[in-house]
C-alpha cells in the first residue's frame, strides 16, 4: 500500500508562484466569464420588468377597454365620440384666443351631449366617464356660473354701501340676493371654481348681524327711556320700557346666539330691573316707614321709633320673599334696620353714659384721680350692660368704649401715668397753651402705657425705638385718655421752635452723635438741656412728627438726627420723610399736650365743666 502524505493547508497568497496548485493559477478567461454573467443577469432583470409592466393594469380609455373586451362598438357611437373630440378641441383653441361667446358654450354643450351619447350606446353610466368629459363639464359650469358670481359680488358691494349709509333694510335685502346667487352656484355648479361655501356662510352670518343690530339698538333705546322714566318717577312708562328692552334681549339671546349682541348678563340685569319696578310700591312704603321711624327717634320718642323700625323690618322680609329678583331684595337692609331700632331704643341710656364719661374726663383733667378711680368701674359696668342689651346699637362709639375700658384697666396706675407725663412738660417758646415733653419717651414710660416694649437696644432709661408712626400715634391716643387732654406728636414748626438756634450750640455737649455714642442710643436726658429746657432734640434717636401737607399719604417726617449721624449734619436739624410703617432702631418720638382747660376732649361730645357725682342709669 502506498503511503499518502497529508498536504499542508496554506493561503494561496502566502505561497510562492511556483508552489501554487495548478487549478488555482491565474486565468484571464475566468474574468471574462464573470463579466458576461453579470451582463446577462442584468438583461434578464430588465426584460422581466418590462414584460411585468406590460402585463399589469394600464390606464385605457373606455374605447380601448371596449376593444380589448371584444365589444363591437356601433359606428354611429364612434362617430359621436369623434365629433365630441373635435368640438372640445375647437372650444379649447377658442378659449385661448378670445372670450367665450354663447355660441361657443352651445358647441361645448353639444360636445358633452355627444360624449354622453357614446357612453349610453356602450352601456356605461353617464354620471361617470373619462377625464375629458369631466373637464368639459367643469369648463361649462365655470363659464355658466361666472356671470352669476359677478352679479353676486355686485350685490354684495351695494349691500356694504347701504349698510355704511345706515340703510339696514336695503343692505339686508341686497345681501340676501347676493347670498341666494352664491347658494345657486354652490348647489348647481359644484365643479365651478366659483363654488364657495365659506362665502355663503359668511354672508349668512352678516345677514344675522344686520337683522340683530336694529333689535339691539331698539332694546338699548328702550332701556334708556326706562331710566329717564324712573328719574321722572313715571313708573308705568319705566315698567313698559324695561319690559320691551328685556323681551328684545331675550330674542337676541335666542335667535342670534352667535352675534355680539347676545348677552345673558344683560338679560338677567333687565329682569332684575323689572322685578325692582314690580316691587317699587312696597319699597316706597318701607322708605316712608323708615323716615317716620327716624323722625320719631330724633324727636325723643324711642319706643314709637322702635315700633316703626320693627314694622319696616317685617315689610322688608316680605319684599325679600315676594320679589327675590328685585334690586331692593337685600337681606342686609333687615340687619341695618335692626341696628337703627336698637340705636333708637338705646339713645337715652347712651346719652346718660356719655354724660358720665364726660364727668370722668373732667375728673381726670383736674387730676382728681381718686374720684376717677371710684367712678370708672361703675361706668365700665354700665357700658358692658348696655352692650349686652343692645349689641347692634351705634350710639356708643368704639372710641368711648375703648377709653373707659382702658382707664378702668389702668385705674391703679392713673396717678403714676399722669405724673410721668405732666412732670416733664415744658411750654414751647413764646406760648403757653401747648407744652412739649422735655425728653424722648423712655422705654419704661412706653411700656407702662402700652404694656410692651418694641425696642431692640433695651433698657428702661433708653429712648423707645423700633416704633412706627401709627404706634407713636397710638401711644398719644392712650395717653390722651388718661390726661383727658389733647395729646399728639409735635409739628415740624413746633419741633424747630423747641430746638431754637444751633449757631452757637455746643452740639457735642447737647447731643449723642456719631463721635460720642459708639453708634448706640444712650439714656434719655443724659446730655445738657438746651435754652428752652428740652433734652435730646438733636441726636440719640430721630423723632416722629405729625404729617405735613407736603408729605405723601404714606410718609411722615422724622427730625433731629440720631446717634450714628455726624455732628455737622445734626447741627442742621435734619428732617427726612419716612414710611409710616418703618421700624428703625434709631427712631423714637416725644409728644405735645394741649394745656388749655377749655380745650375739647376728642371723642366726647359733652364735657362737664366741673366734677359732679356720676348719676345712676334708669
Amino acid at each position: 500500500m502506498v503511503e499518502r502524505r497529508p498536504v499542508p493547508l496554506a493561503p494561496a497568497f502566502g505561497m510562492a508562484k511556483r508552489d501554487r496548485p495548478r487549478d488555482l493559477a491565474f486565468s484571464p478567461w475566468l474574468t471574462v466569464l464573470k463579466v458576461l454573467g453579470v451582463v446577462v443577469l442584468a438583461a434578464l432583470i430588465l426584460a422581466g420588468a418590462y414584460f411585468y409592466a406590460r402585463m399589469g393594469p394600464q390606464q385605457l380609455s373606455y374605447v380601448q377597454v371596449d376593444a380589448l373586451n371584444g365589444d363591437d362598438i356601433p359606428k354611429d357611437a364612434l362617430d359621436s365620440l369623434e365629433r365630441s373630440r373635435v368640438l372640445w378641441r375647437k372650444f379649447q383653441e377658442t378659449q385661448k384666443m378670445r372670450d367665450i361667446t354663447p355660441d361657443d358654450l352651445t358647441g361645448l354643450r353639444q360636445a358633452i351631449l355627444l360624449d354622453e351619447t357614446y357612453l349610453k350606446r356602450t352601456g356605461r353610466d353617464v354620471a361617470y366617464g373619462d377625464d375629458r368629459l369631466t373637464d368639459m363639464r367643469q369648463a361649462l359650469q365655470v363659464h355658466e356660473s361666472e356671470p352669476i358670481y359677478k352679479d353676486s359680488l355686485e350685490l354684495e358691494q351695494q349691500a356694504q354701501k347701504a349698510e355704511h349709509d345706515g340703510q339696514l333694510e336695503d343692505a339686508s335685502r341686497l345681501l340676501r340676493q347676493a347670498m341666494d346667487l352664491q347658494t345657486k352656484i354652490d348647489t348647481d355648479y359644484r365643479l365651478s371654481k366659483y363654488q364657495d361655501m365659506t362665502r355663503q356662510l359668511t354672508m349668512g352670518r352678516h345677514l344675522d348681524y344686520l337683522a340683530a343690530l336694529p333689535l339691539s339698538n331698539e332694546s338699548l333705546a328702550a332701556e334708556k327711556a326706562a331710566v329717564a322714566a324712573i328719574a321722572a318717577r313715571d313708573w308705568p312708562a319705566a315698567l313698559a320700557n324695561y319690559q320691551k328692552a328685556h323681551d328684545l334681549q331675550v330674542r337676541l339671546n335666542t335667535d342670534y346666539r352667535e352675534q355680539q349682541f347676545a348677552n345673558s348678563d344683560r338679560e338677567q340685569r333687565l329682569a332684575k330691573e323689572l322685578a325692582s319696578l314690580d316691587s317699587i310700591i312696597p319699597y316706597q312704603k318701607i322708605q316712608l316707614q323708615l323716615i317716620a321711624a327716624r323722625s320719631a327717634a330724633a324727636t325723643g320718642d324711642p319706643l314709637h321709633a322702635a315700633e316703626l323700625f320693627q314694622d319696616a323690618q317685617r315689610q322688608q322680609r316680605e319684599l325679600l320673599q315676594n320679589y327675590p329678583g328685585s334690586r331692593f331684595a337685600d337681606a342686609a337692609v333687615v340687619d341695618q334696620i335692626e341696628i337703627e331700632r336698637q340705636t333708637a331704643l338705646s339713645r337715652p341710656v347712651a346719652d346718660e353714659i356719655r354724660r358720665q364719661a364726660a364727668t370722668l374726663a373732667g375728673l381726670l383733667r383736674d387730676r382728681r384721680v381718686a374720684d376717677a378711680q371710684a367712678a370708672v368701674p361703675v361706668l365700665a359696668e354700665k357700658i358692658a350692660a348696655f352692650r349686652e342689651q343692645w349689641p347692634r346699637s351705634d350710639e356708643l362709639g368704639d372710641d368711648l368704649e375703648q377709653r373707659v375700658q382702658y382707664v378702668n384697666f389702668k385705674r391703679d396706675d392713673l396717678a403714676r401715668i399722669q405724673d410721668l407725663a405732666f412732670g416733664k412738660l415744658a411750654p414751647l417758646p413764646n406760648q403757653s397753651r401747648w407744652q412739649l415733653y422735655k425728653q424722648e419717651v423712655p422705654q419704661s414710660f412706653y411700656q407702662f402705657v402700652m404694656g410692651g416694649n418694641p425696642s431692640r437696644n433695651t433698657d428702661p432709661n433708653l429712648p423707645v425705638e423700633m416704633v412706627s408712626w401709627p404706634e407713636a400715634k397710638d401711644f398719644c391716643h392712650h395717653l390722651e385718655w388718661v390726661l383727658a387732654r389733647p395729646v399728639r406728636l409735635p409739628t415740624i414748626d413746633e419741633f424747630r421752635a423747641a430746638v431754637g438756634s444751633t449757631a452757637s450750640l455746643d452740639v457735642m455737649g447737647a447731643s449723642w452723635n456719631m463721635d460720642n455714642s459708639s453708634g448706640k442710643t444712650q439714656a434719655v436726658a443724659s446730655k445738657a438741656a438746651n435754652a428752652a429746657g428740652f433734652y435730646d432734640l438733636l441726636g440719640n434717636v430721630a423723632e416722629w412728627l405729625e404729617q405735613s401737607d407736603k408729605m405723601l399719604d404714606d410718609t411722615a417726617p422724622v427730625a433731629g438726627g440720631y446717634a450714628g449721624m455726624a455732628v455737622d449734619k445734626i447741627r442742621e436739624v435734619p428732617v427726612e420723610a419716612a414710611k409710616l410703617t418703618d421700624h428703625s432702631r434709631y427712631t423714637g418720638f416725644r409728644f405735645i399736650v394741649d394745656m388749655d382747660s377749655a380745650a375739647p376732649i376728642p371723642g366726647l361730645e359733652q364735657m362737664a365743666t366741673a366734677p359732679a357725682a356720676l348719676p345712676t342709669l334708669p
